[in-house]
């Protein structure tokens, strides 16, 4: 009798569990930034910042950029932190000192502004702190070097060792706050 009611109990718990869905995750298709591709943008965009491509992968958009900066002296003295996303730098040309860690003593929400091309800029929409820090570690990067900015990380770049620096950041967004399927015009018909 109580072998019974086990296997009745096991039969019901099994019935009303949570049942497995068979359906494949919806299909998404690739996206790819070919070193061609970067060429291409920095070659479009000479000491300019742009969009170059972005895809929603699921539980976050990945949003590519290229970004230049002119060479000499930080620009600014003001550091930034983002709350939600990830940065990803990869170092295209050039040579810099970044730095990343430490902490910003009065940090206030900070609208990134970024000069874009055409003369307009893009403003930035993801939460991000931003005043006069203290601390960190500076890094010297060049081409191919790859720099990894997690969420409530304090970066800013120091002096641009040569007369420019071209980089690619790929920002990882769970928040969705980044548009997803953006191709920059320089790079139409390219997934």
């Amino acid at each position: 009798m109580t072998r019974s009611f086990l296997t009745i109990g096991v039969i019901a718990a099994l019935a009303t569990g949570p049942t497995v869905s068979a359906q494949a995750p919806p299909e998404r298709g690739a996206m790819t930034l070919t070193a061609a591709e970067m060429q291409q943008m920095a070659a479009a965009y000479p000491g300019l910042n742009a969009g170059a491509k972005s895809v929603d992968a699921g539980a976050h958009v990945i949003d590519f950029w290229l970004e230049s900066r002119k060479g000499g002296a930080a620009e600014s003295a003001t550091g930034i932190v983002h709350s939600e996303i990830t940065e990803i730098y990869y170092i295209f040309q050039g040579k810099a000192t970044i730095i990343t860690g430490g902490t910003i003593a009065e940090p206030k929400p900070f609208a990134v502004n970024v000069p874009a091309w055409k003369g307009s800029s893009v403003v930035f929409n993801t939460p991000t702190l931003g005043g006069p820090f203290k601390g960190g570690t500076p890094r010297v990067v060049g081409p191919g070097d790859i720099i990894v900015v997690p969420p409530g990380t304090v970066h800013q770049w120091g002096t641009v060792e040569t007369p420019m620096l071209v980089y690619f950041i790929a920002r990882i967004d769970p928040s969705k706050k980044l548009t997803a399927g953006y191709v920059n015009p320089a790079l139409a018909g390219k997934p």
